[in-house]
Formats: structure tokens, C-alpha cells, sequence
């Protein structure tokens, strides 16, 4: 027996158009902006941070940011490869 399923089981969660590892994100643009301004700059900021963070998102992939952040070696994901080759080469 087959039973329908809801087609909202595959997708990813998104809360206000991100997904929850993208607001660590824009947590810590919040914490080290308050550390040199003022609360109001800095929930500016963070609020700048999370509309850019959603425009860059638009269209791509689930993990999209945290992969390219590992891309550019900024924060590397364990269990996964360097983005650059590392060469084997005795010269």
C-alpha cells in the first residue's frame, strides 16, 4: 500500500528566507560589530548581513554560503577536502 506524502518533507528548512546555519552567520557579524559600535549600528549591520546573505542565496543551492566559505578556505568543513590540490610532487 501506497500512502501520499506531503512535498514539503524534501525541502530545506528556511526561517525568514534563510536557512539556520546562515543565521550563525549573521550572529557573529551581530557580536563582533557590537564589539566597536554602537547597538543600533550594529543591529543595522547584522540586519544588512542577513538581506545580503538572502540575496546571495536566491536561486542556489541548500549550503550554499557555508560551501563557499570552505571554498575560499575561510572556514573549512570537517570530513571534507581541501578546495586546492594538494601536489604530491617531489619538485
Amino acid at each position: 500500500m501506497w500512502t501520499a506524502c506531503p512535498k514539503h518533507l524534501d525541502e530545506p528548512i528556511l526561517i525568514l528566507g534563510l536557512e539556520p546555519e546562515d543565521y550563525s552567520l549573521v550572529i557573529v557579524v551581530l557580536v563582533v560589530s557590537s564589539l566597536f559600535l554602537s547597538a543600533l549600528l550594529s543591529f543595522a549591520g547584522a540586519l544588512g548581513a542577513a538581506l545580503a546573505f538572502w540575496r546571495l542565496k536566491r536561486g542556489r543551492p541548500p549550503g550554499f554560503l557555508i560551501h563557499a566559505l570552505h571554498r575560499l578556505e575561510i572556514l573549512p568543513i570537517p570530513g571534507v577536502l581541501r578546495p586546492r590540490p594538494t601536489p604530491y610532487s617531489p619538485w
